[in-house]
């Protein structure tokens, strides 16, 4: 993901405004339409249950009921076999910064056209340049998934299967002998064969506590191109791959999964979806967002105006198993 750096060509940074030529009448502002209609960064993460205090937090937690109720023969004086729990705890910690600034002179707008005012107005543009830079923070967690770690058993976000696998509380060598993870190459593209293979995902899903527990696919997030070829397939009401429209869709009765559009994804061809209860593990933990803060600093013709906006917040995952890289042609 590129960088993008922000600044302005005429800033209060020293400059002074009575050298800039007064031959226009009016400043003319270029905007984009639509230019926040791509950010779904938000819609990535459930909500934090962890609070506001401190900047370091331990988690412990545990799944319910590890195990069945056994059927015995009718005696008496019989021992049932104990409900048991798995345990795990994770540490969060760790914050991101984001900020913007910007400054004037008020004394050299004095004696110039009513048009320098803007000077004095970019305050109001602030909070959509750290809202930009917050959209490529939210999509980080993502964009670099098969190397961040987390969760309770500290691997990737998205493991392949080899080097690491997907892992349950207390039980990590559940999946052992078999690949186990939750990253899919598909080099082909959206295809019937491509649903299908997260469906059954779903379906085969195992829980926490090593039990049988089909999910659903809730939301799928991708470039604007894979978006649109995916809703034509799931609301198609024959199979789009075939020229014969007596062939119904093979989709057909399925859930339809939300599609979140984004042009920010590090390889534009992948897909990440997300299973149900996603929400429960991965979450975004604030301590603020868009703080605004206005001083001033100097005395007489020095005196400075500022102001910032400001944000700090974090990204965390309990676990990784809900959600599916499929891996897009490079």
């Amino acid at each position: 993901m590129a960088e993008r750096f922000y600044t302005s060509a005429l800033h209060g940074q020293n400059h002074d405004a009575a050298t800039v030529y007064k031959g226009f009448d009016r400043i003319a502002m270029l905007e984009y339409g639509n230019a926040g209609e791509m950010m779904v960064g938000e819609e990535l993460y459930g909500p934090d249950d962890l609070g506001t205090d401190g900047l370091h937090s331990e988690v412990f937690f545990r799944t319910r009921l590890q195990g069945q109720a056994m059927k015995m023969d009718d005696r008496v004086r019989q021992h049932f076999p104990k409900a048991d729990y798995k345990t795990g705890s994770i540490i969060v910690h760790g914050y991101t910064r984001l900020g913007i600034a910007d400054e004037y002179y008020p004394e050299d707008l004095e004696d110039n056209l009513t048009g320098f005012e803007f000077i004095a107005n970019m305050a109001a543009d602030l909070p959509i340049l750290l809202r930009d830079a917050e959209e490529d923070e939210y999509l980080n967690l993502y964009n670099n998934g098969e190397t961040i770690t987390g969760g309770h058993a500290d691997t990737a976000l998205f493991v392949d299967g080899t080097t690491s696998k997907l892992q349950l509380i207390g039980n990590p060598t559940f999946f052992a002998g078999t690949a186990a993870s939750n990253i899919m190459d598909n080099a082909g593209g959206i295809s019937y064969s491509l649903i299908a293979l997260l469906r059954q995902y779903g379906q085969n899903f195992v829980n926490e506590e090593g039990r049988t527990n089909p999910v659903q696919m809730e939301q799928i997030l991708c470039n604007k191109q894979n978006g649109d070829l995916l809703e034509l397939y799931f609301s198609a009401t024959t199979n789009i791959e075939q020229t014969n429209p007596q062939v119904k869709n093979p989709d057909a009765g399925n859930p339809t999964p939300r599609i979140l559009r984004t042009e920010r994804l590090s390889n534009p061809n992948d897909l990440v979806v997300f299973y149900t209860g996603w929400q429960d593990q991965i979450k975004e933990r604030s301590k603020y967002r868009a703080r605004t803060d206005s001083w001033e600093e100097g005395n007489a013709q020095f005196r400075k105006v500022y102001t910032q906006v400001r944000s700090r917040y974090g990204f965390y995952f309990y676990g990784n198993r809900l959600i599916v890289l499929v891996r897009g042609a490079n």
